[in-house]
């Protein structure tokens, strides 16, 4: 996964100013998620996502800070959505469990980032922000301000379950690259979703065509892992 950030705390102006309303910072939140995946994080504006906002310009300081805790935020935004699609599973210590097990629990886990990444990314507008965070994981690097502190590693934690189902060091290039082999038709789908489609006469990803290729993912994956020497 793309490098995931805390966002700046709140602030709270000593007089007046905002109400601190959910509504109004999710919808700035959801927003700018669109704005910065369509332009970047250089082309996208604060005052251009505030107008779509339908909020004042000054919410966005009152409320992120400013550009970049905007940005840090919609990634953590982002990043708690997917942890809760993805359940307890991805939480879970990997050695506890067996070689079987481990696998049932990748496959969950490609099953709900297929669903997050394919469907529910794309019905929230969040797919090309998700495709640029994988692409550039680093298009927004500011460390003096904490913004790539503290990243979790999803895909250190899918290396680990990759490494008991194989029966070797998840630090080791070889469940590296089984597990980027294992993941490969998922992230190519997410990253070159409209190339894809474009391929396979699909006019959109959900229902059959959705399961279909879920059904692929599982398939590949399972064949790439289970036949591991």
């Amino acid at each position: 996964m793309a490098n995931i950030v805390s966002p700046l705390p709140r602030r709270r102006p000593e007089a007046g100013g905002y109400a601190r309303g959910d509504e109004k910072r999710t919808a700035i939140l959801e927003t700018a998620i669109r704005c910065f995946g369509d332009d970047g994080y250089a082309g996208a504006s604060t005052r251009g996502i505030a107008a779509e906002a339908g909020v004042n310009p000054p919410a966005i300081q009152y409320y992120f800070g400013g550009k970049a805790g905007l940005y840090a935020a919609c990634r953590h935004h982002v990043f708690d959505s997917l942890m809760d699609a993805l359940g307890e599973n991805q939480g879970t210590t990997a050695q506890a469990y067996d070689s079987r097990s481990a696998m049932r629990v990748f496959l969950c886990l490609l099953d709900a980032l297929s669903d997050f990444l394919l469907d529910t990314a794309e019905r929230r507008g969040w797919r090309r922000f998700l495709a640029r965070m994988r692409a550039n994981p680093n298009e927004v690097a500011h460390p003096e301000d904490g913004l790539l502190r503290g990243d979790p590693d999803f895909f250190g934690h899918v290396c680990q379950l990759v490494g008991v189902i194989i029966s070797s060091p998840p630090q080791s290039d070889t469940v590296k690259l089984k597990t980027a082999a294992a993941m490969g038709l998922l992230t190519t789908f997410h990253l070159e979703r409209d190339l894809m489609l474009a391929r396979f006469g699909w006019d959109d990803l959900t229902g059959a065509n959705l399961e279909a290729l879920k059904t692929v993912i599982r398939q590949s994956a399972t064949a790439i892992l289970e036949h591991s020497e």
